[in-house]
């Protein structure tokens, strides 16, 4: 067969095993030495894992703009952490269920990499959902890093929201009156 005598192939078909076992075998690598992260298993597999702490969670500020028929969400969230447990917060881990758990659509800027929690004590992120009238109309509650979070109790009339206009809410009771000036 001349096809496998060809140079070509060859190193095309090397290139492509590389990059599967790269893709396969890939890890986050730890930002501050530039490895990858070595577990407590790694270091002594007789030894149990000690119960972290887990991160408590408060929320800030849930602002709610209008665009047509669909709702932007951008709800700010401050984190306490007593770990040194980076956290991503993306899908499944990080879910704003409507009322009957269903889960709401993440809103997503192209090139947008998910939002890490570093190290740090206290951290103020966004996270932005992307909601229906019909998610406005029971309560929202954020399930994210095994905890939960309530961001809207009871139902909001979505009349009283212009198209094209923001409101802001700094408890999850949110009342249906605009934004004073």
């Amino acid at each position: 067969m001349a096809l496998l005598k060809r140079f070509e192939l060859w190193l095309l078909l090397i290139l492509i095993a590389g990059g599967l076992y790269y893709v396969l075998n890939l890890q986050p690598l730890d930002k501050t030495t530039g490895r990858k992260p070595i577990t407590r298993a790694q270091t002594d597999p007789e030894q149990k894992p000690t119960k972290q702490a887990q991160p408590r969670f408060s929320l800030q500020k849930t602002t709610l703009s209008r665009d047509g028929d669909h709702f932007l969400a951008q709800i700010e969230i401050e984190c306490q952490k007593d770990s040194d447990q980076t956290l991503l917060l993306n899908p499944p881990d990080t879910q704003l269920l409507a009322a009957g758990a269903r889960e709401v659509p993440v809103f997503f800027l192209p090139f947008h990499k998910p939002t890490p929690i570093p190290e740090s004590k206290g951290k103020t992120f966004t996270l932005r959902y992307w909601l229906t009238a019909d998610n406005l109309k029971g309560p929202l509650t954020l399930k994210i890093a095994h905890s939960t979070l309530p961001i809207k109790t009871g139902e909001f009339k979505t009349d009283d929201l212009p198209d094209q206009q923001s409101r802001s809410f700094t408890s999850s009771q949110w009342v249906s009156k605009p934004n004073s000036p």
